[in-house]
């Protein structure tokens, strides 16, 4: 069967139709194909944004917390807390009482303790600044908390209650203490109080580079994703998924189970290496998927979390289904048409897929600014212009961490201490402003040189050893303080903390350092040394002129402590004598083996010298001289023949006021003697005449007290003669009283006896006071004779029992007592050294008196007691003060010490019996007892005695009186 032209022409025709339908399919599915392509890349680029949104806003909360941490207000908090820990005895068990307490508090109760803490003036700075402040500039909270703990692990400030007051027994702590900074990593399980935070602890030192403590924040994983995922978002249908790297889920912008397994899940399975892009179908729709591994930043150690983000592809590939349906229908329709359409339709299409694949590769290398032409309103020029506006929302992110980045290097740049960032091999890479003021170059003479060339040599051996240790990462930082060489030439001290960075393979990139001048700390630490080093060189010269016997004694010590203090090999001491020849006080043998001048030839050498030659101008100017090169100096006068050679040396005048007197001069420093040495050896001759001065005085005085211990002896055992004779006179002359005394008595009684009855009333009378008489005579001459046996009978010194003594005396009295109605109280008494008769003897006088002396018709009350006392002058155990107080007719106070005296009264014998020897007797016992008696009274209010005597005796005095 022939076919026909129509056919052929109809079969070309269906033909040309299948082939412009079949290129127009196949146009639609390349298309469609390479937006995928293109879509994901894009979402691998949204992922990767989100992920470092999320890294740089951590680094952001933790520079937050560093640049608090150094704060002098957050310092002080934490040096004053840690202060008064180390008052408590026992600072554990302080910490764990508190503990104890917090803990057993209910949930939601915040007790006294606790509100302290929460609202004390560290804690609501940290909750204004740092929590609320964020919270009302975008609406949610990036740190849900803070805690800032001491060096003893308890807690100082807190912007919310904690589980624990403890924190040292928890485990961000103790990797706080290990690496400096902890970082909880979610994958572990480790989130603490509040499972949707990423805790962050942060070691604080003061600025002696001491541990101090630390801060701990929670960081909110809501607050930190919410803000990335919001910037970033591009679709409709765009849900953020934030995975660790063992598949637990730990954000999503859907509702989600904290911790979900999700590893199981298909797009899980999908994530293969560090990023990527996927497409999942998932009941029935197909979803575009990309996902990024986070990277270190910064210096901060990646947590290992993976961002996912997803997309419908049917939200995606719209436009492209819309153009594939309408050409389809068009198709349809027009059929006629269908060959010229399929080729515009696929010239159209085959241009706009290709700007559309040449826009991928520019975004794939990074060129931001490329934009697809679109020249159509169509869905191809609405695909492009989707392109492009993802394009300028990629820029204008990258233009927001591009301003971040500024920040942090106008921070650099604008920072009070010296910042600097330096190569492995030393050279300065950038610096800035404050270093370059620090150490004197310009910013462009610094980046040509290395720290090596500007480092003191002393020091640089130990930075090198410090880098190495970075470098094999033994450490992760180091401290230390060194010395600069400023472009001047000076040296410029400064405390120095260096950290390395490294990229994401672990390989060192350079070191960061942060250089703070503490030049002027330096200095007066030095200067507080310098002063205790001259105070103790006083002291020394002080006390060592205590033991010493003469003046070239104290002497050597001033020199010895001159050498010592300004490292001299050679000194001497000397003064002015009247005929203005310099004679030596001391001198300091060189004791060097080239020293050949005999001892006694050197000693003769500087007697009567003449004044002259370099030392001379000392005395001479009255000035300090400093000569480090005396071999060239034009007043040298040499040395004689055989001395050392002296190589530098220092005078420094002797002044007692305005007076040069002599002076002291120093030899032989290594390396010369500069203006501090000067200084400190003028500030100790002050000390040095003092002394010397001192020592002569007390040999003058030793002298002089030698010749007045002479003279007292002489007169003391004359006067002890004299005593004696008296004494021994008193007692015979006593004896020879009483005899014709006994006479008179005798007679007289038997004159009554015998020839009473023939004598008158006046003649009885008169004999009766002759008897009375007689009477009162014998009673003052036994107590006469009572006073001398107080030295002359005397018993040794032995342990008397004062309160036995007393109840003694009181049974003595007993009759006396009972008919005045009297009461005698005893208080406590102790037991002192004595002679007990004369002990005995005391308190019977003293207490007697006081019933004897009492007002009329009033029962008396008498009361003793004592008490001790310390005193240095006593052989040991103080003075025992006894006090005997009544409440009888007193006396006038100006009687006070004529009472003590022999054979004196203040009443008449008709009122109060007795010779007025009572209260002398007392004298003399205590007085034996190297002891006192005293009184006091208030006429009408009763009298107190007052006896002081030692509690023990000397031993010369423990014998017979």
């Amino acid at each position: 069967m022939r076919t026909g032209i129509r056919t052929k022409i109809l079969g070309g025709f269906l033909l040309v139709i299948l082939l412009a339908a079949g290129v127009t399919f196949y146009s639609n599915a390349m298309s469609e194909r390479a937006l995928k392509v293109l879509a994901g890349k894009s979402s691998i680029f949204v992922a990767e944004e989100i992920s470092k949104r999320i890294t740089h806003n951590i680094y952001l909360k933790v520079g937050e917390l560093q640049g608090h941490a150094i704060r002098s207000f957050f310092q002080e908090t934490l040096q004053a807390s840690n202060l008064e820990f180390e008052k408590q005895g026992d600072i554990k068990a302080w910490i764990a009482k508190q503990e104890r307490e917090w803990v057993s508090a209910p949930g939601n109760e915040i007790t006294l303790f606790m509100r302290g803490l929460i609202d004390n003036k560290l804690a609501k700075g940290l909750r204004s600044e740092l929590i609320e402040f964020h919270e009302r500039k975008y609406g949610n909270r990036c740190i849900a908390g803070i805690v800032v703990v001491n060096r003893y692990g308890a807690v100082v400030a807190e912007t919310s209650k904690t589980a624990h007051y403890r924190q040292d027994d928890q485990d961000w702590w103790q990797m706080m203490r290990k690496d400096g900074f902890c970082l909880s990593n979610l994958s572990e399980g480790e989130t603490g109080e509040d499972p949707y935070g990423v805790f962050v602890g942060i070691k604080v030192e003061n600025k002696m580079g001491e541990f101090a403590g630390a801060i701990k924040a929670v960081l909110t994983i809501k607050g930190i994703v919410r803000e990335a995922e919001i910037a970033s978002k591009r679709y409709e249908t765009t849900r953020v998924k934030l995975i660790t790297r063992n598949g637990r889920l730990i954000y999503s912008t859907k509702a989600f189970k904290f911790m979900e397994d999700v590893s199981h899940k298909t797009f899980f399975k999908e994530i293969i290496g560090a990023e990527g892009a996927f497409v999942v179908k998932y009941k029935g729709r197909e979803r575009l998927y990309s996902y990024w591994r986070s990277r270190d930043y910064r210096g901060l150690q990646s947590l290992g979390w993976i961002v996912v983000v997803g997309h419908d592809t049917d939200e995606i590939l719209a436009p492209v289904i819309k153009v594939r349906n309408r050409v389809l229908g068009s198709a349809l329709v027009f059929i006629a048409l269908s060959v010229l359409i399929s080729f515009f339709i696929n010239r159209s299409i085959t241009r706009s897929v290709s700007r559309l694949i040449e826009g991928a590769r520019e975004f794939g290398r990074g060129n931001l600014e490329y934009r697809i032409q679109v020249k159509s309103r169509d869905e191809m020029g609405e695909l492009g212009t989707a392109f492009n506006e993802m394009a300028a929302e990629r820029k204008e992110a990258e233009d927001g961490l591009r301003v971040s980045e500024e920040t942090i290097r106008k921070s650099f740049e604008s920072a009070a201490i010296g910042m600097v960032i330096v190569d492995l091999g030393g050279r300065f890479l950038e610096v800035n402003r404050a270093m370059c003021q620090m150490v004197g170059y310009s910013e462009e003479e610094l980046l040509e040189r290395d720290f090596q060339s500007i480092t003191h040599p002393d020091d640089l051996g130990k930075d090198l050893n410090y880098q190495g240790r970075l470098l094999k990462e033994d450490i992760q930082y180091y401290h230390t303080d060194k010395r600069y060489i400023h472009r001047q030439g000076h040296e410029v001290w400064a405390h120095a903390a260096v950290s390395l960075l490294r990229d994401e393979k672990g390989n060192p990139i350079h070191l960061i350092g942060q250089i703070q001048d503490i030049t002027e700390t330096r200095q007066a630490q030095s200067e507080i040394f310098r002063q205790g080093a001259l105070l103790t060189a006083i002291n020394r010269v002080f006390r060592g002129a205590l033991t010493c016997e003469t003046e070239y004694d104290v002497g050597v010590i001033c020199l010895d402590v001159a050498e010592e203090l300004t490292g001299s090999k050679f000194s001497f001491m000397g003064e002015l004598n009247p005929e203005g020849f310099f004679d030596t006080v001391a001198i300091r043998d060189p004791g060097w083996e080239a020293c050949t001048i005999p001892r006694s030839a050197s000693m003769r050498m500087v007697r009567n010298m003449k004044v002259h030659g370099i030392y001379g101008y000392t005395l001479k100017e009255e000035k300090s001289r400093i000569v480090n090169d005396p071999a060239s100096h034009p007043d040298r006068a040499g040395t004689p023949e055989g001395h050392p050679r002296i190589t530098a040396f220092l005078g420094v005048p002797l002044k007692s006021g305005e007076k040069t007197i002599g002076m002291i001069g120093l030899a032989n420093k290594e390396g010369g003697y500069d203006q501090d040495d000067k200084e400190a050896i003028e500030t100790l001759s002050v000390a040095f005449v003092e002394a010397l001065q001192d020592k002569r005085n007390e040999l003058e005085l030793a002298k002089y007290r030698h010749h007045l211990e002479g003279l007292v002896k002489t007169r003391t055992a004359a006067l002890e003669r004299s005593n004696q004779e008296l004494e021994q006179f008193a007692y015979v002359a006593s004896h020879d009283l009483q005899e014709p005394l006994r006479k008179v008595r005798a007679f007289g009684d038997r004159f009554i006896t015998r020839y009473g009855d023939q004598v008158d009333e006046k003649g009885r009378d008169y004999l009766t006071r002759m008897q009375g008489a007689g009477r009162r005579m014998a009673t003052m001459i036994e107590d006469l004779l009572s006073l001398s046996r107080v030295t002359t009978q005397g018993k040794n010194f032995v342990p008397v029992n004062l309160m036995k003594e007393a109840q003694q005396v009181l049974s003595d009295l007993e009759v006396t007592i009972d008919e005045c109605g009297g009461v005698f109280e005893i208080g406590e008494l102790p037991t002192i050294e004595g002679d007990p008769p004369q002990i005995r003897q005391l308190l019977l006088n003293l207490i007697s008196n006081a019933f004897k002396y009492r007002k009329p018709g009033v029962s008396p009350l008498v009361r003793i007691h004592a008490a001790m006392m310390e005193s240095e002058g006593t052989e040991g155990g103080g003075l025992c003060r006894i006090h005997v107080e009544d409440d009888g007719i007193g006396f006038e106070e100006k009687y006070a010490d004529r009472i003590f005296q022999p054979f004196q009264r203040l009443h008449g014998r008709s009122e109060y019996e007795g010779t007025g020897m009572g209260l002398a007797i007392c004298r003399k016992i205590a007085e034996r007892h190297d002891g006192s008696i005293s009184a006091r009274s208030v006429p009408g209010q009763g009298a107190t005695f007052i006896v002081t005597l030692p509690v023990r005796q000397k031993k010369e005095e423990s014998k017979h009186g």
